[in-house]
């Protein structure tokens, strides 16, 4: 198994989802691996999930500068502010992700969530069942991502603290997290009812490093295995840059990534 770690701060919207996309194309050259990036976000954006009508989902008429772009996961849209930390891993292992053992995979993730949590003093628990209201057509396109709960996603004193959306290609599984430790800084083009009581303040560098190393710990804790920072190499440099041409072409578009 192969164990990669990466982290980037402070980069945009269409550098970071092209990332995301790069570690899911990048799984193809291995027989397992298990990748786990941290991010935050300058300036923010929104992003929509995959299957999301982008006419419901976000008022375009308030959208102002702010860049909006379809996920390859589900979930629904979410604004990401300078204030979030936000995490994605790529797992391909043929035995992990066999349905029988996709929701271990769920638990030990979130539980590693947790662990991180709990290590900034904040006491959380996860959703064990989804909201009713996701399974209505006309909810899931409009409302946004943290005005319902999903199973696996993360809550403290009953309010989401982290949203999580997940897509799974043959044997490989991509997530993406939003964790809002810093609260949840709403946005015009969203019409989000959903609030926190953590008072919102953006992440310095130096916050960022902080919880990267906490989040980094908390998951090697919990999986029992050590990660290996990356180095970008010249080429892979290249690969996700054209990723993230595409992206600034057609953000709205349903992208073809791997073969299923």
């Amino acid at each position: 198994m192969n164990y990669l770690f990466f982290e980037h701060y402070a980069k945009d919207s269409y550098f970071n989802m092209a990332f995301d996309e790069w570690m899911l194309q990048k799984s193809t050259e291995y027989e397992s691996c298990f990748f786990l990036r941290l991010y935050s976000w300058s300036p923010g954006g929104i992003t929509i999930g995959v299957n999301q009508n982008e006419q419901k989902a976000v008022d375009f008429g308030n959208l102002d500068t702010t860049p909006v772009i379809r996920r390859i996961t589900g979930g629904r849209a979410i604004f990401h502010d300078e204030s979030e930390l936000t995490y994605s891993l790529v797992v391909k292992n043929n035995q992990i992700l066999d349905p029988t053992h996709l929701n271990f995979l769920n638990a030990n993730i979130t539980k590693a969530l947790m662990l991180f949590l709990k290590e900034i003093g904040i006491d959380s628990e996860f959703v064990k069942k989804s909201s009713r209201s996701n399974a209505v057509k006309e909810f899931f396109h409009k409302a946004p991502c943290f005005d319902s709960f999903a199973k696996y996603e993360i809550i403290s004193n009953q309010k989401k603290i982290i949203a999580s959306a997940q897509r799974k290609f043959g044997n490989v599984i991509i997530q993406h997290g939003s964790i809002k430790i810093n609260g949840i800084v709403k946005h015009p083009a969203i019409d989000a009812t959903a609030n926190n009581s953590i008072d919102c303040q953006q992440v310095t560098g130096d916050d960022f490093r902080i919880a990267v190393g906490k989040i980094q710990k908390a998951f090697e804790r919990q999986f029992s295995f050590c990660f290996h920072s990356q180095i970008m190499r010249p080429e892979f440099v290249n690969e996700v840059s054209e990723i993230e041409k595409k992206i600034r072409i057609n953000s709205f578009l349903k992208r073809k990534i791997i073969k299923q």
